[in-house]
């Protein structure tokens, strides 16, 4: 979470210096609390785990799976939360 943060820290050490609260542009600060949340996310379900199999199962989960019934790919609610992408990449 720190590596994805620390590209826009910079916005939030503009707006302390100058004060303007347009200084941190409404996507970037979507952006970090998504970061957070899903850091919540993964972390809690680390957490859960027992044992090094129950951990290495959880990292092996494919992000997204076949819907049987649409035949679409979707989220996989049993990985780990994917991280947000940066708004600025």
């Amino acid at each position: 979470a720190n590596t994805l943060l620390t590209p826009t820290d910079w916005y939030y050490a503009r707006f302390v210096e100058l004060g303007e609260s347009e200084a941190v542009p409404q996507e970037i600060v979507d952006f970090r609390v998504a970061v957070r949340a899903t850091f919540a996310s993964r972390k809690a379900a680390i957490e859960v785990c027992e044992t090094v199999q129950e951990l290495e199962v959880l990292f092996g989960q494919s992000t997204q799976v076949l819907d049987e019934e649409t035949g679409e790919m979707v989220d996989n609610p049993d990985a780990l939360a994917s991280w947000p992408s940066n708004p600025e990449n």
